[in-house]
C-alpha cells in the first residue's frame, strides 16, 4: 500500500480520491525518486563550488592581510576587493545551482500532475493562457512595471464564459541615491480575464487612494476617463471608478457587479482590493496574492504524503469558478 493518500474534504473534491490512487500515486512515487536525485545533483555541484571556491577566497584574504601588514596598501586593497568579489560570485553560483535544480524538478512535477487535476475538474486546462500584463498596465489596474514574469497559466470555460488566468510578478526599475539600478516588485498576484457575453462600456475600478492620491488620479485621467460615484457606500469606500462614458457606465454597473467584486476581494485576495476593468467584451481582474499559485513544494523538503498540495491545487484551479460565480451573484 502506498504511503501517499488523499482524503476528500470539499464538494469540488468528490471523486478525486480514486483518481489520486489510480493516476497520481505512481507519479508521486517516481517524482520522489526524482526529487532525491535532483537533491543529490544540487549538493554535488554546490560541493564543487565550496571545494574550489573556498581555497581561492582564503588565499586572496591571506594575500590581502600580508600586503596590508607589509605596508602595501594599494595591493592589499585590490586583493581584498577580489576576495570579496570571489565570495559574492561563489555565493551567487551556489544560489543559482539551488534555484536551477528546484525549478527543473518542480516543472517536471507540475507538467505531470496538474493536467490530471485539470482533467478531473473538466473546465480548466493547464499550460496556456492569453494573459498580457501590458494590457492591464494600459488600463491602469496594475502599477507601471519594467519586467513581467508569468507563471502557471490556466484557461477554460465556466458557466459559458471563457477565462484565462496566470500568476505574475511585475517589477519596476528604480535608481537609488547612489544611482545604482535595482528592481522592486510592483505587483504580485493573479491576472485574470473573463470573456463577456456582450460588449461593455469601458469602466475602470481601482483602489481608493484617498485625498491627494484621488486628486492626482483625477487630474491625470482628465479628458480620457471621468470619475463617477457608485451608489454603494461600502464599494465607494474601497474603490475609485472611472469611465469613458459616465452615463453608459452607470447604466451598466449593477449591485451584483459591485457586490461581486467585494466578494472576490474578501474571498480570494485576503480582503485586499481587486482592481478590475471592463473593455469591449472582456473583464480584466488583478488579484493580489502572497501565496504561490499551484505551488508543488520545495526540493529540499520530503514530499507531502497526506495530499495537502492537491487540496491546494484543487482550490487554486477552481478559483475561476468562484470568481465568475461571485460576479454573477451565485456566491456560496
Amino acid at each position: 500500500m502506498s504511503r501517499f493518500r488523499f482524503i476528500e474534504r470539499a464538494p469540488h473534491e468528490q471523486g478525486f480520491a480514486a483518481v489520486f490512487e489510480r493516476e497520481v500515486v505512481p507519479i508521486l512515487e517516481r517524482q520522489e525518486e526524482a526529487r532525491a536525485a535532483a537533491l543529490g545533483r544540487r549538493d554535488h555541484w554546490r560541493g564543487k563550488v565550496l571545494k574550489y571556491g573556498l581555497p581561492v577566497v582564503l588565499v586572496l584574504a591571506a594575500l590581502s592581510a600580508w600586503a596590508f601588514l607589509s605596508g602595501w596598501i594599494v595591493a592589499g586593497a585590490i586583493t581584498a576587493f577580489f576576495a570579496v568579489f570571489s565570495v559574492m560570485a561563489a555565493g551567487m553560483v551556489y544560489f543559482v545551482i539551488g534555484r536551477y535544480h528546484e525549478k527543473m524538478w518542480s516543472q517536471g512535477m507540475a507538467t505531470e500532475v496538474l493536467p490530471i487535476v485539470c482533467d478531473f475538474l473538466g473546465d480548466v486546462a493547464y499550460g496556456d493562457a492569453n494573459i498580457r500584463p501590458g494590457t492591464f498596465r494600459e488600463l491602469g489596474i496594475v502599477p507601471s512595471f519594467s519586467i513581467d514574469r508569468v507563471y502557471d497559466p490556466v484557461s477554460g470555460t465556466h458557466g459559458g464564459l471563457r477565462f484565462d488566468l496566470a500568476e505574475v510578478v511585475l517589477q519596476r526599475k528604480t535608481s537609488g541615491s547612489n544611482n545604482q539600478t535595482r528592481y522592486v516588485t510592483a505587483f504580485r498576484g493573479l491576472l485574470m480575464t473573463i470573456a463577456l457575453e456582450a460588449p461593455a462600456p469601458t469602466i475602470i475600478f481601482t483602489r481608493d487612494r484617498g485625498g491627494v492620491g484621488n486628486w492626482l488620479k483625477d487630474t491625470f485621467s482628465a479628458g480620457k476617463h471621468t470619475r463617477i460615484e457608485i451608489d454603494d457606500p461600502e464599494f465607494e469606500a474601497a474603490y475609485e471608478t472611472f469611465a469613458e462614458d459616465p452615463d453608459a457606465a452607470r447604466a451598466y454597473i449593477t449591485t451584483g457587479l459591485t457586490r461581486g467584486l467585494l466578494a472576490v476581494a474578501q474571498d480570494e485576495a485576503q480582503r485586499d482590493v481587486v482592481a478590475a476593468a471592463l473593455k469591449d467584451r472582456t473583464l480584466y481582474l488583478a488579484i493580489p496574492r502572497k501565496e504561490d499559485f499551484l505551488n508543488v513544494g520545495k526540493l529540499n523538503a520530503p514530499m507531502d504524503t497526506e495530499g495537502e498540495i492537491f487540496h491546494r491545487f484543487l482550490s487554486d484551479l477552481t478559483l475561476p469558478r468562484r470568481v465568475i460565480d461571485a460576479l454573477r451573484g451565485a456566491r456560496g
